[in-house]
């Protein structure tokens, strides 16, 4: 390609990617198109850019606005004015606000202690209180977790549970009738039957197995052996199609 050819070439590159000229001054042109948009710390006014106009105790910043209050104001009417921090409160991290300090909640604008009622403790946020272990919330106030006998303090530590071999009746631990041939469940408070035995009402009687039957998987009822069907309480053979 000779070179007379590339100049007019390149001539009209030049100018395709110009920016355009009614870019006024403190804006740039846009990346992607045509069109414009005013620098940092400008604002669009029409066809032009005006000096953003920051209130006291206020600085630029990339918002509605174009500025932000400084740490320890918050917004009023287009204004900044001082964050007011009640007794016993600080400013909180995003410095427009303000938080009650550990053992203290916010109570129609301060900031109010919070009472805290014998065996109590401040909760995790510091705001409220909870019972110690082996005390309950009544009310406002903590009270002893009675414990029967043979009874134990839960895991959460406001209740109670009954030992194994126990049930809870009422508000007593009653202890676990277990018949002959039987024996606690895993939990404690209840009783299964032995392999071959069945429970009835409160007691673990024989299971009566038929000819031709065999213990199921649970060892407390019976099924038929292969080729054989449960009829009622007997096994017959099975008929064939």
């Amino acid at each position: 390609m000779h070179l007379t050819f590339l100049i007019p070439l390149l001539a009209l590159t030049t100018t395709a990617f110009a920016a355009p000229a009614t870019v006024p001054p403190h804006a740039r042109a846009s990346v992607y198109g045509s069109g414009w948009s005013c620098d940092f710390g400008y604002e669009r006014k029409g066809e032009a850019c005006a000096d953003i106009v920051v209130p006291q105790h206020a600085q630029l910043a990339f918002s509605k606005n174009g500025w932000e209050c400084k740490r320890g104001y918050h917004e009023v009417e287009g204004g900044c004015a001082a964050v007011k921090v009640p007794a016993n409160a600080f400013l909180d991290p995003g410095g427009h606000a303000w938080d009650c300090k550990r053992g203290y909640r916010e109570v129609e604008g301060a900031c109010a202690a919070v009472n805290l009622p014998p065996h109590a403790f401040l909760d995790g946020r510091g705001r409220g209180w909870e019972c110690s272990r082996g005390h309950r919330k009544v009310g406002q106030t903590c009270e002893a977790v009675a414990i029967p006998a043979h009874g134990y303090l839960n895991y959460a530590g406001d209740g109670w549970d009954c030992e194994r071999g126990f049930h809870e009746n009422d508000a007593s631990c009653a202890p676990v009738p277990v018949p002959p041939h039987g024996f606690l469940t895993d939990s404690g408070s209840d009783w299964s039957c032995e392999r071959g035995y069945t429970k009835k009402k409160d007691a673990c009687v024989l299971l009566p197995i038929p000819m031709y039957a065999h213990l199921d998987y649970s060892g407390n009822s019976w099924e038929c052996d292969s080729g054989y069907e449960r009829s009622q309480d007997i096994c017959r053979v099975s008929r064939r199609d």
